[in-house]
């Protein structure tokens, strides 16, 4: 498995466990740009997920990115007539240690509307 799906895979993981409803792809097509989609009480949460190889490259997304994102799961909840008025956009930063070590840091609330 690519690291990227692997880093996904352990961002959703750790979001079921925190509380969130991951919404499966099938349930939920996944707007462009966005690595999970998920229910956080009544809000509607875009997740974006970054795997680095170094601690040195741990950083977050582009402003535009986190912009393109929130504007990606607006039009997802007005397209889809969601009940949930609030969106955020958060991202999971990951830096892989070894085969089956890794740290996680989740940036809660980088953009919301």
């Amino acid at each position: 498995m690519a690291i990227k799906q692997r880093g996904v895979a352990a961002g959703r993981a750790y979001l079921e466990r925190i509380g969130h409803e991951a919404l499966e792809p099938e349930r939920a097509p996944t707007p462009s740009g966005i690595d999970i989609l998920s229910i956080d009480g009544d809000i509607l949460v875009a997740t974006l997920v970054r795997v680095r190889q170094r601690p040195a490259e741990d950083a977050l997304a582009s402003g535009r990115t986190l912009d393109a994102a929130l504007r990606a799961i607006t039009d997802y909840r007005d397209g889809h007539a969601t009940q949930r008025q609030a969106v955020r956009v958060d991202v999971i930063s990951i830096i892989v240690l070894a085969e089956d070590r890794a740290l996680l840091r989740h940036y809660r609330g980088e953009r919301s509307g």
